[in-house]
């Protein structure tokens, strides 16, 4: 993802970000927490393709974020410290896309 960010194309770049969060989810456990994971990426990839390119500015902090989850993964960081860390990128894409879509965020 961060060698694409230089002449960031949004469709592939969407594509290597499903590939990262779907190579950290299928991880878990709990299948069925990964089968609501699938569904909402799922759902959400409509969004994704019709505002995502509005808001090329979020690829490269989203590109940092996803550092900052394997750093703190790699780490051996507590749990909640992760799950802290994936929330605050989740929510800060929320609102950039909504402010991206014309949306309050």
């Amino acid at each position: 993802m961060r060698a694409s960010l230089d002449d960031l194309d949004p469709i592939r770049f969407s594509a290597l970000n499903r590939e990262f969060h779907f190579t950290l989810h299928e991880r878990c456990p709990n299948e069925r927490v990964r089968g609501l994971l699938e569904t909402q990426w799922a759902r959400l990839d409509t969004i994704r393709r019709s505002v995502s390119p509005h808001v090329p500015g979020r690829s490269r902090s989203s590109v940092a974020e996803h550092a900052e989850l394997l750093d703190l993964i790699a780490a051996g960081a507590p749990a909640e410290r992760v799950e802290q860390a994936a929330r605050a990128h989740k929510l800060r894409t929320a609102a950039a896309v909504s402010a991206g879509s014309g949306g309050t965020p």
